[in-house]
């Protein structure tokens, strides 16, 4: 059965362990000495873990009896990439406007504005779609319109607005 160490223990622990290498900041350095202080077992470890690593940092190096070798890192060309990135950007812009004009419906049938009010009104209630298409500067030169929405509801007549009125 393992024995459960309070929390302050473990990082006390973590903190003796980076002690080693001396990378504590000088507030870190102070709590692990206030717990040290009050703690025996934390203090017995600090003792264990010097002990190894002054004995580790004194052993004489050993010569490994056959050379190592490292594979060769293969240098990728950043500019191929850069131009494989590009080339893949344009691709796909170019495949997104095709599919946007293969999949818009085909309204060169229709003449005027008038064929289309006629079309949208042909078709069930809540299809407006066709109405979206009426030119703006054909509405701007006068006569009444077609509304979408409102009190007269699809295809009701209203007046253009009079400036100043």
């Amino acid at each position: 059965m393992h024995d459960v160490r309070p929390l302050e223990c473990e990082r006390t622990r973590q903190f003796l362990s980076v002690r080693l290498d001396d990378a504590l900041s000088h507030f870190e350095r102070l709590l692990v000495d206030a717990h040290l202080a009050g703690c025996d077992a934390c203090r017995v470890y600090d003792a264990r873990i010097g002990d190894v690593t002054r004995a580790i940092r004194s052993a004489p190096l050993e010569q490994v009896p056959v050379p190592v070798q490292l594979p060769e890192r293969q240098r990728v060309a950043w500019r191929s990439v850069a131009r494989a990135t590009s080339v893949a950007a344009a691709a796909s812009v170019a495949i997104v406007a095709f599919l946007g004009f293969t999949a818009a419906p085909d309204r060169s049938a229709w003449q005027d504005d008038h064929a289309l009010i006629a079309a949208a009104l042909d078709q069930p209630a809540g299809t407006n779609d066709l109405l979206i298409d009426i030119v703006r500067p054909a509405l701007a030169a006068g006569g009444a319109h077609a509304v979408a929405a409102g009190t007269g509801g699809l295809g009701a007549v209203k007046p253009l607005l009079q400036p100043g009125v």
